[in-house]
């Protein structure tokens, strides 16, 4: 005996569905993916850009104790120098 028209079309609704299910599985795993890769490469560029500021706030630290430094220099030869011509 043949099977009936709807079977078939209901037989074949549920393999359409469950290919749109495989289909919408398969993508959520490829987002999920997608968004752990881009998860630890943000990570990565944070912790880079971490270390690029703590660098720079270092040189300026430097920087300005250089400065200071330059600045006492230059006020001991200028206070060296008013003493020797008065």
């Amino acid at each position: 005996m043949a099977p009936s028209v709807p079977r078939i079309r209901a037989a074949a609704a549920l393999r359409m569905k469950q290919i749109a299910l495989d289909n919408q599985s398969r993508m959520i795993r490829l987002l999920r993916a997608k968004l752990a890769t881009e998860g630890q490469e943000s990570t990565a560029i944070k912790e880079g850009l971490e270390k690029n500021v703590s660098s720079l706030e270092r040189d300026l630290q430097i920087q300005r104790c250089d400065n200071h430094s330059l600045r006492n220099t230059v006020t001991f030869y200028h206070n060296d120098n008013d003493l020797r011509i008065s």
